[in-house]
């Protein structure tokens, strides 16, 4: 069964020695090297925020902007690809909304990661000395700062409550009565 499902999906991916094959199957791979690379910016920019590393600020945000645009361009990728993603019809290439359906959770999590990374990016330049020059400015800033914190606060709900559903879905299903065993 593994076997054949393994054999059916290279013929979706295409022939491995061809180019369109090559990158079908890399594009997972680079679109989670892209989330990484965006995380590592998100770290290296918030040390520099530190006030020890005052000096290094405006390298600090420069970081921490680019980490901000890089994970929403993955996460929006990561959503186009589950339009594309048909799990009834791997033959089916076409964006649908129904995709992003079947893959709900995927789709709700990607989305907050996506929006979270959005409103880190505006509010990350709107943080920039230029842009802050009454408190409304700051005020705004922080915002939608808050804004995006809070977008990926509820994609780490939403991630736990759903690995906690899997984990009572699968203890259960180990734990049915039988009753031959009476």
């Amino acid at each position: 069964m593994l076997a054949q499902r393994c054999i059916e999906g290279a013929k979706i991916m295409g022939p491995i020695d061809s180019l369109h094959g090559q990158w079908r199957r890399a594009v997972p791979g680079i679109n989670m090297t892209a989330s990484v690379i965006g995380s590592i910016c998100y770290l290296v920019g918030s040390v520099l925020f530190l006030p020890d590393l005052e000096d290094y600020l405006n390298i600090g945000e420069g970081v921490f902007i680019t980490g901000s645009a890089i994970i929403f361009f993955s996460q929006i990728w990561k959503v186009i690809r589950i339009g594309y993603t048909n799990i009834s019809d791997r033959q089916d290439r076409r964006f649908r909304i129904t995709n992003l359906m079947h893959n709900f959770v995927v789709f709700v999590a990607d989305a907050a990661t996506d929006l979270g990374g959005l409103f880190y990016f505006i509010g990350t330049i709107l943080f920039l000395p230029k842009f802050i020059t009454t408190n409304f400015g700051l005020n705004r800033a922080a915002g939608l700062f808050i804004t995006g914190g809070t977008f990926f606060y509820y994609w780490w709900c939403f991630f736990l409550s759903f690995i906690i559903f899997v984990f009572l879905k699968r203890s259960n299903d180990s734990d049915e009565f039988d009753p031959s065993k009476e």
